[in-house]
């Protein structure tokens, strides 16, 4: 399964975009590939969260094809169990009592968890 290459980014308003026109009235901005520009999602505001949506995409792509821009979608489909598995390890570690230090786990952690 193939994907758009590179980053992916949100602009409100843009006026680059034939969909524009379609939706006029109601658009909010679109989703496209940085360099290419192709516009992948519409954002119109029949959707209350609509925005918010749209950087939450966009930041969660950009994480995918940051750690392997091959295939994103494996990394997409792994987060859980990767969260999980650091949560795991990060017990055990503590219940044995490692001397390492701890902090950079925890701080992934807090992050995953928005603490």
């Amino acid at each position: 399964m193939g994907h758009t290459n590179g980053e992916w980014e949100y602009s409100p308003d843009s006026t680059d975009y034939v969909c524009r026109e379609k939706y006029e009235g109601c658009f909010k901005g679109v989703i496209h590939g940085k360099e290419d520009k192709m516009a992948l999602a519409v954002i119109i505001n029949d959707c209350v969260n609509g925005e918010a949506n749209a950087h939450l995409i966009v930041e969660a792509v950009n994480a995918c094809i940051k750690l392997n821009p091959d295939n994103p979608l494996a990394v997409a489909q792994s987060i859980t169990a990767l969260y999980e598995a650091l949560k795991s390890l990060l017990w055990d570690l503590r219940q044995r009592a490692i001397p390492n230090d701890l902090t950079e786990f925890e701080q992934a952690l807090a992050s995953a968890e928005g603490k």
